[in-house]
């Protein structure tokens, strides 16, 4: 049975680690700032609404796996949280259970700004369906940018994205590490069905949430691994890539590659994990 209000520490820790879990891509999507002078764009209280005729999917979202049910008799603990736990909230009146379930798992973190506004389950879903086209939704979550600024290093005639840029990650990169894989896949399997409602709120069918969750992944593991140093070209206030292939990538590559090789690889090893975990029995 799904469930919410005040359930038992296993059932508790597995809602928080899934809340989590849907807000983790959103987060990483609004964390990517073209590396510029440029302001980031205002945050927002709540996901604009979807067009009349949403753009279809990509064929990469339909081909991504299907995440299976969780698999039965994980233990007498799991059943009992089970047992326990009363039924979710309606879609449109989980934001204050969200907000009371995640508080205590982000506080002092990267992810505790995605809290405010309304529609907290709506907009990750939002954020997860752009991702996994390899796009970057800015207003999905209301979370702040890093603060130091971003450092360009000058040799001679040349442009090289500074090292130092690298730990203004680091913080993000941490938080989402942190989050045990098994039980961000447990918990997406308890609130699944709100996770459907709010991707179909989108225009999109929802039996496909799933695939874009795991899509959405895929985009980020796909993100070549690259040599320093990173060329860069000055475009006006922005900075691009000077590798043409660099630069034609989606942004959501883009993103693993200006957070560093460490950071990187730390991410993508999680990420790793966590698609392992969500697609357990599906062999």
């Amino acid at each position: 049975m799904n469930t919410i209000g005040q359930p038992g520490s296993a059932a508790r820790g597995r809602l928080l680690s899934l809340a989590a879990a849907l807000a983790i891509l959103a987060a990483i999507a609004y964390w990517l700032l073209a590396p510029s002078p440029e302001p980031p764009p205002p945050p927002a209280a709540a996901a604009p609404p979807p067009a009349a005729t949403p753009p279809p999917l990509p064929e990469s979202v339909r081909e991504a796996p299907d995440i299976p049910p969780p698999p039965p008799g994980e233990g007498a603990e799991e059943a009992e949280a089970q047992h326990e736990a009363p039924p979710l909230p309606p879609l449109a009146e989980s934001d204050p259970w969200a907000r009371e379930l995640l508080a205590p798992l982000v506080a002092d973190s990267p992810l505790a700004p995605a809290l405010s506004g309304e529609g907290i389950l709506q907009r990750a879903a939002a954020a997860v369906e752009v991702l996994a086209r390899g796009g970057i939704s800015y207003k999905a979550l209301p979370l702040k940018p890093p603060r130091e600024p971003f450092r360009v290093r000058r040799e001679e005639d040349r442009l090289y994205l500074d090292p130092a840029n690298y730990a203004r990650y680091e913080p993000l990169v941490d938080a989402l590490t942190a989050l045990p894989p098994e039980a961000v896949a447990g918990a997406f399997h308890r609130l699944r069905p709100l996770f459907e409602e709010a991707f179909a709120e989108l225009g999109q069918p929802a039996e496909v949430a799933d695939n874009a969750l795991v899509a959405a992944i895929d985009q980020l593991l796909a993100a070549p691994e690259v040599e320093e140093p990173v060329t860069l070209v000055r475009e006006t206030v922005t900075y691009q890539f000077a590798d043409p292939a660099l630069e034609a990538l989606p942004p959501a590559q883009k993103f693993m590659i200006r957070i560093g090789p460490d950071n990187r690889r730390r991410l993508a090893r999680w990420l790793g994990e966590v698609r392992a975990a969500l697609l357990a029995g599906n062999d």
